[in-house]
């Protein structure tokens, strides 16, 4: 199995604590991403992943749940912060057990100082695990087929 970051999608939606709501489903919507890893930039081009927003906790947390108006609402309003990560040099099937075990869908990958350098999403494992399997499916009939044949 590859590494997180060898797998990863380096390609992140991000956002800021202070960012309202309606910007970021706003923006969610544009990129058509379900998620967005919230940062904070402790150094230039450093950014750390402190939570996620998805678009589940902006229905189910803000939206079904409370009585404040949406355009009052901030992304750290809002957000998961007890987030779960994955470090580039860790095996996908561990990151896969790790997002299993805790039930979420998507995992922010940091090097060794913390840094987002992508995200690693359930579907895209998925699509991953297909592919490996279809590879696997052609090569026994590839393999049934040459034996089929007859010898000369």
């Amino acid at each position: 199995m590859p590494s997180a970051g060898e797998f990863c999608n380096r390609r992140v939606a991000i956002a800021m604590k202070a960012e309202s709501i309606q910007d970021v489903a706003r923006r969610m919507r544009d990129e058509h991403v379900g998620s967005v890893v919230v940062i904070e930039e402790h150094a230039p081009g450093k950014p750390i992943p402190i939570g996620m927003l998805t678009d589940r906790d902006i229905v189910v947390r803000l939206l079904a749940a409370s009585d404040r108006h949406v355009h009052s609402m901030r992304v750290g309003d809002v957000m998961t912060e007890e987030l779960v990560k994955a470090w580039e040099d860790d095996d996908l099937s561990d990151v896969v057990k790790r997002m299993r075990s805790f039930g979420i869908r998507r995992v922010p990958v940091v090097d060794r100082s913390g840094a987002l350098q992508g995200i690693i999403s359930l579907d895209d494992v998925i699509e991953f695990l297909q592919e490996q399997v279809t590879d696997m499916s052609n090569l026994l009939s590839r393999e049934r087929h040459r034996e089929e044949r007859p010898s000369p």
